[in-house]
């Protein structure tokens, strides 16, 4: 049975639209917990975050020249947080560990998990943390995307020894 062209195309643009809608509705949420000697227990909402791994090379040889490098670059907006962070950051205070948990709610399955079921919660645990950098950002909210309303939040760059990554259906 041969399928016509406009039924064909039908059939693609509602998959298609179900694939957006699957996608739309797998919003995610972020959320850091940091365990920190002098400030205590430290937790944020996110807006997102960025995790990046590099390993220095020698620019005559091409070859390793050092220790592979981890950093966690997260934005947030204000919030109660926002003085933790900052103060920690001020004293260059050590935090033992800092969880970065990443909470679906959707049914899409992560791409290359081979997973039947949707990966619902990844959590990133983080040991030996330093801030490394914090930066403060702030609008009045009469640019083009500030809508009217300001708007403030905080970039913290924050480097580590090593991580732990889990994924929990």
């Amino acid at each position: 049975m041969k399928m016509q062209s406009g039924v064909k195309w039908t059939v693609l643009g509602i998959a298609l639209m179900l694939t957006i809608g699957a996608h739309i509705a797998a919003a995610a949420t972020y959320s850091l917990e940091c365990n920190a000697n002098k400030q205590g227990k430290i937790t944020a909402q996110l807006n997102t975050y960025r995790f990046e791994i590099s390993a220095p090379t020698n620019p005559q040889t091409g070859q390793r020249a050092g220790q592979t490098r981890y950093e966690l670059i997260v934005h947030m907006p204000v919030q109660r947080a926002y003085a933790g962070f900052v103060q920690a950051m001020d004293t260059n205070e050590l935090m033992h560990t800092c969880k970065l948990t990443e909470t679906e709610s959707g049914g899409v399955v992560r791409p290359g998990s081979g997973a039947a079921r949707p990966v619902d919660t990844l959590e990133w645990t983080f040991q030996d943390v330093i801030l490394s950098n914090a930066t403060a950002m702030g609008s009045d909210g009469s640019g083009p995307s500030g809508g009217g309303l300001p708007q403030g939040g905080l970039q913290v760059t924050l480097t580590f020894r090593s991580f732990i990554l889990m994924a929990r259906p």
